[in-house]
């Protein structure tokens, strides 16, 4: 990323990811990756959330850094290359927290986005649909009340999520708040 656009709190951001690539992950860490030796980097997410590296974007309150987009990036392009897998798991607070942020109540922060920027919980998306592959845009899913009738083609590594379960089996009410449903 170009010096001129980070302002000198980015860089220091950036820096300190750098150091935290050349300090914290070793090699033999890596090989074990590539082995798939590890399932899940979970000790990679500890480590990032002992040094307040994860949710950079997320409001101080619930243990991010209230940084910008461009402190994230800054950040994700010295994590990156790790690898994808690294990377991903570095990036997954800004997918799947971004809607608890946004969209969730101050007790569903509390209870999920707070120890998920701290390391202590697991998150996973589920966007694969039938014929759908992963393009997020050809998605059909609909808001509907009553019944949640969903089809879901595959879930890779659902069993290491600690949320996957429960935003994927609740059940509607004529009553219940309107909530995003895979439908056929």
């Amino acid at each position: 990323m170009y010096d001129f656009i980070l302002t000198p709190q980015e860089r220091e951001l950036r820096e300190e990811a750098k150091r935290f690539v050349r300090e914290e992950i070793k090699s033999d860490f890596l090989r074990s990756m590539d082995k798939d030796e590890i399932t899940y980097p979970r000790e990679f997410v500890e480590r990032l959330a002992k040094r307040n590296l994860r949710g950079i974007r997320f409001p101080k309150k619930w243990g991010g850094r209230d940084m910008s987009w461009v402190a994230e990036v800054a950040a994700t392009e010295e994590i990156g290359c790790l690898g994808m897998a690294l990377g991903c798991a570095f990036v997954m607070p800004s997918i799947v927290g971004e809607a608890l942020n946004h969209f969730g109540t101050e007790e569903q922060k509390e209870k999920y986005l707070k120890p998920y920027l701290a390391g202590k919980l697991v998150a996973a998306e589920a966007l694969t649909e039938p014929r759908g592959g992963s393009d997020f845009f050809g998605a059909t899913t609909r808001a509907v009340r009553l019944l949640i009738r969903r089809s879901i083609a595959s879930c890779t590594r659902a069993g290491a999520s600690s949320a996957m379960r429960d935003t994927t089996t609740r059940r509607s009410h004529p009553t219940a708040p309107w909530r995003p449903v895979c439908t056929r």
